[in-house]
């Protein structure tokens, strides 16, 4: 099926290993509230998969893994560019939620040389660059948000849910791979802090 969408597909298989799969349960009938917890052992690829693959050359990368491994596996993809003349990439991390909590925050400090962009959540979006302030954009755009692309300067809006959002589910990964578009699009943060949000609407 994947084929059938025209785009570059490297097939790596691990025999043996089990599909990843993953139960996301809801507490509740609003879907307010809910659990994730893989069922499987979890397949990652990790940087030497792309020694021979074209996707070496990506302009931008999404790496998922504790905030303690994340300067290896970056090191490592940075040694196979430059050893294929290849210059620096967009570095996204999403966070594990498992490392999202108080225990983990010097790893996380720790890790924050070695990424560009880390996945927003619901608060929205926190776009910091040398070049840009501390700019916060909102998860949701709504009937009474501004009709001009303003953000807060000050402090994370308020997390409110719009009506006709039921499942937030993907919204993550959709804004990372909306923001990497248009970082690489546009190279301004902003902007494709905006490419981000378009993209994940259409999964909320």
């Amino acid at each position: 099926m994947l084929r059938r969408w025209d785009m570059a597909l490297d097939v790596e298989r691990a025999p043996g290993a089990l599909s990843t799969r993953a139960e996301l349960a809801y507490h509740n009938a609003k879907l307010e509230s809910r659990n994730f917890r893989y069922t499987t052992p979890v397949i990652r690829p990790i940087p030497r998969d792309l020694a021979a693959s074209p996707a070496l050359a990506s302009k931008a990368f999404r790496l998922m893994t504790v905030p303690k491994a994340l300067h290896n596996e970056v090191d490592a993809l940075l040694h196979l560019r430059e050893t294929a003349g290849l210059g620096l990439p967009l570095i996204i991390r999403e966070p594990r939620l498992t490392s999202c909590t108080p225990d983990h925050l010097p790893d996380v400090f720790g890790a924050v040389p070695y990424v560009d962009v880390i996945r927003c959540a619901e608060h929205g979006a926190l776009i910091l660059s040398h070049d840009v302030p501390a700019t916060w954009v909102p998860a949701y755009w709504t009937i009474s948000s501004p009709s001009s692309p303003l953000m807060s300067k000050t402090h994370a809006p308020a997390a409110t849910r719009h009506s006709q959002v039921i499942d937030t589910t993907g919204a993550g990964n959709c804004f990372l791979g909306g923001y990497a578009i248009g970082f690489v699009t546009t190279g301004d943060p902003i902007q494709a802090a905006h490419f981000g949000s378009v993209a994940s609407s259409f999964v909320v």
